[in-house]
């Protein structure tokens, strides 16, 4: 409520000029000031449209006391598995697409995952011979 929903109202507005209100129903988004620790944050009300913050539901019906909630940690806790480490990847989107040959970009993380390497090798070549989009 407080990070994704701002995000995406903005940059609809920046990238479309004011058509945001097309989320709902009703055609009206408004926005509200919050203040939190001396912080002024950004949050809308979509009229029609229910959101739920997960981190905000977890921190209120979680049963445990923990540490820290960032989304490593909580994941660890929950499912024993940590973030994917995307660290390898120059942009978030060759991470998510798979469509980038990440290896011949910095090619140190060849070795280390040889099998993703030539799975990408292979995705590349059934995309210039057209037979995969």
């Amino acid at each position: 409520n407080t990070f994704d929903i701002p995000y995406i109202i903005n940059r609809i507005d920046k990238m479309y000029s004011m058509e945001s209100k097309k989320l709902s129903p009703w055609n009206s988004v408004n926005e509200r000031i919050i203040k939190e620790n001396d912080k002024e944050i950004q949050t809308f009300n979509i009229l029609g449209v229910e959101s739920l913050d997960y981190l905000e539901l977890y921190q209120k019906y979680s049963l445990n006391s923990v540490e820290s909630y960032k989304l490593d940690h909580i994941a660890y806790i929950e499912l024993g598995k940590n973030k994917l480490d995307h660290s390898k990847w120059n942009t978030f989107k060759e991470f998510y697409s798979g469509e980038y040959d990440t290896y011949k970009i910095r090619p140190e993380y060849k070795e280390s995952d040889e099998k993703s390497y030539k799975r990408t090798q292979m995705k590349l070549e059934l995309i210039k011979r057209g037979l995969m989009v």
